[in-house]
């Protein structure tokens, strides 16, 4: 007899926020809507100026605002965050120092601060998805 042991447990990754993005899909196709570096927001999509105009880099999302970006016609929003990782992702094969773009939740976006530590989970079988910023 053969006996398998995985673990189901979350892998715990320290990094340091590099950006944040959040898309927008719409027919099958992905589009970059924001961008959030240390300068402040970089608006892509130009339905989106008067919401989002002079904001600094912790922009936060609410649901209103995630509503409303839905009404321009895009289907889902996804919320990314870039990190550079102090400590080894095994989950997704990344290394310390290197960066890698996780897909998150928006409660977990709006936790993020560019240029700022960070430890959050991911989950073995989710990939490069964050399922919870550790506060």
């Amino acid at each position: 007899m053969v006996v398998y042991f995985t673990s189901f447990s979350a892998v715990l990754v320290n990094g340091v926020v590099d950006h944040k993005a959040v898309l927008g899909m719409n027919d099958q196709t992905s589009r970059t809507l924001l961008l959030i570096i240390p300068d402040g927001v970089v608006i892509k999509d130009p339905a989106l100026l008067d919401l989002f105009q002079g904001q600094g880099p912790n922009l936060t999302i609410n649901e209103t605002l995630d509503q409303k970006m839905h009404n321009l016609g895009y289907s889902q929003i996804f919320y990314l965050g870039s990190i550079r990782v102090s400590t080894n992702d095994p989950v997704n094969g990344v290394g310390q120092g290197e960066t890698l773009q996780y897909f998150m939740n928006r409660d977990d976006f709006n936790r993020l601060i560019i240029n700022c530590s960070v430890s959050y989970e991911v989950d073995r079988f989710q990939g490069a998805t964050i399922t919870k910023v550790h506060d």
